[in-house]
């Protein structure tokens, strides 16, 4: 165990924990307090390095989980290195589609289990099997 002011480094095998005695993963954060959030922030000279700047990963004093980017910029998400998955700067969701043109832009087959409904100008239609043929 290393400790510094403030900060105890706990090696345990091969794990690091920051905050606890008994790291369970290769990186274990932890506070002791329940009123501050845990995060993960990534930072570079570019975007400055308070807890306002770059990307984080973070659970709040309510347990909610947030990945978050701070800057007016993309978010990517992939599996197999392949982009599945973007949020733009802008707010499009683009699912097969790296340049959303869409709120929600498909790429693809959509399946539901259930009706379908398209609502424009307050007025909604709801489509079923027997609408798409």
């Amino acid at each position: 165990m290393i400790s510094f002011h403030k900060i105890t480094l706990c090696l345990s095998g091969n794990n690091v924990g920051i905050g606890t005695n008994g790291p369970v993963s290769l990186l274990h954060l932890h506070s002791t307090s329940t009123s501050t959030d845990v995060r993960i922030n990534i930072t570079d000279a570019t975007t400055g390095s308070s807890s306002i700047n770059g990307f984080a990963l973070i659970k709040n004093t309510v347990q909610d989980a947030y990945v978050w980017n701070y800057y007016n910029a993309n978010l990517k998400f992939g599996t197999n290195n392949s982009e599945r998955f973007t949020i733009l700067a802008a707010g499009n969701v683009g699912i097969a589609s790296a340049s959303p043109a869409y709120l929600l832009d498909v790429n693809g087959l959509i399946r539901t289990n259930n009706k379908l409904a398209v609502v424009k100008d307050r007025k909604s239609t709801r489509l079923n099997s027997s609408h798409l043929g």
